[in-house]
């Protein structure tokens, strides 16, 4: 198509009907995101490719249990950890709980669990209707707020309630609802800003000793226990401070039977363990390894068939294209799955079909193009002598010497590319190499 006006632009968009389809199926959203909503997560069940590993984590999945998933960022750890929060509220009943473990709060994480953890339970009395369960709940509330600041500040954010007797509704005050809040001398953010400095300055032994009387408020909810999923920690560059956190937070992973972690983690965080922490917290240590080709294309066949049940993999990818794909992204499925989104949309604009190599260059051209704008040379030139090299370590004088860099510099642009996704890290010894992963390679070539 000729676009040669704003008219031309205002109608231009994707028709994917060349290939029987209203849309591209293709998403790098993880699946069960929603884990709480049973309808939408049984249509991701139609689109989870089951795996050897996906196996292994269920049958270690348990209340009181303590897992760990390892490998590579971008091979679907997010997923299997909502898979195992969807399992916890509808097969376990159990409480599911994200704690998202980041940078810059990885030192306060125990911290970030327990915040969560009372913010989930406070969505939880907000949104359900009054049952005996709940009314239970407050009650125990209530009991506590006058002795302890954490659960006045619970029943504060809570508010009032409406309790339905016949005809006749009535305001609960004393359920939960400060007098300062209903007096309008305090914002909800003013409260919740002080709810969280306290938790952050909270000890490691006294969020124990919560999380021990929580676990009873959650099964004066009718909950059997709660399951904690602490994912990003595989995005923190120093795997040092994940491990710190962990020795911290040890005996809170055995604060409760009542309670099931799961940590999503780094490929080096086992090499890196030298006091062995993690073979001493968690029961099962599981790596979530690339996919076969096989396991690919059944992941691509189930997303088309979600959009038209009589489509088959070849109707839409030419083998050529499966093949090209499976060369770029290594068996990484976030790669993949991107690359054949943005494949498939540049053959919807061409209304051509299948998706051919010639759509898979295409769409890495526009990758290559926006890593050659957005990474400075000197970032690029590692890059690429990393590549040359296979592997190698910011010490290593011939590395030095093709990025002419000094080993200081090559350390702090390495941690920064590392950041990026766009190096692995790997320890060797004593020694911490670095690789160029296989799905970036033709986009620095």
């Amino acid at each position: 198509m000729n676009i040669v006006s704003f008219k031309d632009l205002w109608g231009l968009r994707l028709d994917y009907s060349v290939f029987k389809m209203s849309r591209n199926p293709f998403s790098i959203t993880p699946l069960f995101s929603d884990y709480d909503n049973k309808e939408r997560c049984k249509m991701d069940e139609g689109l989870f490719v089951v795996t050897k590993e996906s196996r292994d984590v269920v049958i270690s999945f348990g209340l009181g249990k303590r897992i760990i998933t390892w490998g590579k960022i971008g091979v679907g750890k997010t997923t299997l950890l909502n898979m195992l929060l969807y399992l916890a509220r509808f097969r376990e009943s159990c409480l599911p709980i994200r704690v998202i473990i980041k940078e810059d709060n990885v030192g306060r994480a125990v911290q970030e669990l327990l915040y969560t953890c009372c913010f989930e339970l406070v969505n939880e009395l907000k949104r359900r209707k009054i049952t005996e369960p709940l009314r239970s709940a407050k009650r125990w509330l209530l009991d506590k707020r006058y002795t302890d600041r954490l659960y006045d500040f619970m029943c504060r954010l809570i508010g009032a309630y409406e309790e339905g007797r016949g005809e006749e509704r009535k305001v609960s005050v004393a359920a939960g609802v400060s007098a300062v809040l209903e007096a309008g001398m305090e914002t909800e953010d003013v409260t919740i800003k002080s709810f969280r400095t306290y938790v952050e300055n909270l000890p490691v032994k006294m969020i124990e000793e919560y999380l021990k009387e929580i676990c009873k408020l959650v099964k004066e909810l009718g909950y059997d226990g709660i399951v904690f999923a602490l994912d990003e920690a595989d995005h923190i560059p120093s795997v040092e401070k994940v491990l710190g956190m962990l020795t911290v937070s040890r005996e809170i992973f055995f604060a409760s039977t009542d309670c099931t972690f799961i940590l999503a983690g780094s490929p080096d965080i086992l090499a890196q363990d030298k006091k062995n922490e993690i073979v001493g917290i968690f029961d099962s240590i599981i790596e979530i390894k690339s996919l076969r080709e096989s396991e690919i294309m059944e992941a691509f066949s189930k997303r088309l068939k979600s959009e038209n049940e009589h489509l088959t993999l070849n109707d839409v990818f030419a083998p050529e294209a499966i093949k090209a794909i499976m060369n770029y992204s290594g068996g990484v499925l976030k790669v993949a799955i991107k690359l054949a989104e943005n494949a498939l949309g540049e053959a919807a604009s061409l209304r051509e079909c299948p998706v051919s190599a010639k759509h898979i260059n295409a769409a890495f051209t526009r990758t290559r193009a926006d890593i050659a704008v957005r990474l400075p040379e000197h970032m690029l030139q590692v890059l690429r002598a990393l590549h040359e090299l296979g592997e190698a370590s910011p010490s290593d004088k011939t590395f030095q010497a093709k990025a002419s860099l000094s080993r200081s510099r090559l350390t702090l642009i390495l941690g920064s590319l590392y950041e990026e996704k766009l190096v692995e890290r790997l320890r060797k010894g004593r020694k911490i190499v670095y690789k160029v992963p296989p799905q970036v390679i033709p986009l620095i070539s």
